[in-house]
């Protein structure tokens, strides 16, 4: 049987985990201004002392963003990839946070039951997941995880493929990718790469993936190209 952790952290090996911040600022415009919205949901929505995962922590954006606002909220950092967690660690650790920041490389269904969260974020992660029944597991997990009416902030590509509005969008966000100092050829292999590593579903199918496994009242907030973000609460 393949090994669960070691398949889903193959993409962000090292050289990609490391090249990471750079290249994730220079393909999605607004992705700073993504986490500052994030943020400032979650300071209208939830506790002044609370616990959040992270839900594919990669680098540690959102703990760093989430916690330089507020000293009382901790943290679950979860991540499949080793790599992209010892990135995470010395982010983490640089900013003062460590005392404040649990690190669990794994999957949401290895956590703990009885650990419960106020809040949970899952930004640009499950447009990995390749399958639908695998998606609703991973939103499923996240709800079991929080508490009643906890807030979950999440960000993803979607797009139909038989969308003829499709290949103009993937062709502006390849130009903008260019147009951040990306070489041409290495812009050609990311989006080679991620063309066959991304699962494609319409922002109505990812809304009702997440309206059928634990939550409720999903609200957009945000958009660039085809990246999406909502929150929404578990039921």
């Amino acid at each position: 049987m393949k090994d669960r952790k070691s398949s889903d952290s193959a993409y962000f090996d090292a050289a990609r985990s490391s090249a990471y911040d750079k290249k994730i600022r220079a393909s999605i415009p607004g992705y700073d201004a993504l986490h500052a919205m994030t943020r400032d949901l979650m300071q209208a929505a939830i506790p002044q002392e609370a616990k959040i995962l992270v839900a594919g922590a990669g680098t540690g954006m959102e703990i760093i963003t989430l916690g330089s606002s507020n000293s009382k909220w901790t943290f679950t950092a979860v991540d499949t990839s080793d790599d992209m967690l010892s990135i995470c660690k010395n982010n983490v650790d640089d900013a003062g946070m460590s005392r404040r920041v649990e690190v669990h490389r794994g999957h949401v269904d290895e956590l703990p039951d009885k650990q419960s969260y106020d809040a949970a974020t899952s930004i640009l992660v499950s447009h990995f997941i390749k399958d639908r029944e695998s998606r609703k597991a991973f939103f499923q997990a996240i709800a079991d995880r929080l508490l009643p009416k906890g807030l979950l902030v999440t960000a993803d590509i979607t797009a139909s493929i038989s969308d003829p509005a499709l290949e103009y969008f993937i062709k502006a966000w390849k130009t903008h990718y260019g147009n951040a100092g990306i070489p041409e050829k290495e812009v050609e292999e990311d989006f080679y790469r991620s063309m066959r590593t991304v699962s494609f579903v319409p922002e109505t199918e990812l809304c009702s993936i997440l309206l059928e496994n634990g939550f409720e009242d999903v609200r957009p907030f945000f958009r660039a190209f085809l990246f999406g973000g909502w929150f929404c609460f578990r039921k």
